[in-house]
């Protein structure tokens, strides 16, 4: 491949090695090329030497409901009579792609009906895809961070970063590092 120009995206890469066997080092392809990875592990990228790392932020609410609506309706803007149920389903999501495709995808071609049981069924039930993805990233980190994430999303959800980092090195953990690796992992957001 060393001669050709390539266009190569690796989506959900969530370990060094897989990076390394199919994109070992920026001369393995001609001058132009572009490689597109994803993975809800920063740490991949950063240890593999990325040059250039893009945090894909979610979706405003107009994009969201753009994005729900191709994937529920086929078209850009809600069906007459489901603009409220599509903004409670994106409000749902808060932003993000892959359950407002979820969502969407799940919704299309079913009544009103259907779609009220359904938004009530989600202010309970968390969607199984979304939670799977979560799941995966927590699975890979080692104990500390995973009580690091608990009390984060028991107990500290909502509070300051600066008072989150306080409370949890007052409990004897390396907060700082902790925040970091999750939010690498996608786990959290620093805002």
């Amino acid at each position: 491949m060393c001669g050709k120009k390539v266009l190569l995206v690796l989506d959900d890469v969530d370990h060094i090695d897989q990076l390394e066997a199919l994109a070992s080092g920026p001369n393995w392809f001609k001058p132009g090329s572009r490689i597109i990875v994803t993975t809800r592990d920063e740490q991949v990228l950063v240890a593999h030497r990325v040059h250039l790392i893009r945090d894909i932020n979610l979706l405003s609410d107009k994009e969201a409901i753009c994005l729900f609506s191709r994937y529920a309706f086929g078209r850009e803007l809600p069906t007459q009579g489901y603009k409220e149920l599509s903004k409670k389903v994106v409000s749902y999501a808060s932003g993000l792609p892959l359950t407002i495709k979820v969502m969407g995808s799940f919704l299309c071609g079913k009544d009103r009906v259907e779609w009220v049981d359904a938004i009530e069924r989600l202010e309970k039930i968390p969607l199984k895809e979304t939670m799977e993805k979560l799941e995966l990233s927590y699975i890979g980190l080692e104990d500390d961070y995973k009580e690091i994430f608990l009390d984060i999303a028991c107990i500290l959800k909502g509070e300051g970063r600066e008072y989150a980092i306080r409370v949890l090195e007052c409990c004897g953990f390396h907060a700082r590092n902790g925040l970091k690796v999750l939010e690498q992992r996608s786990l959290i957001t620093n805002k």
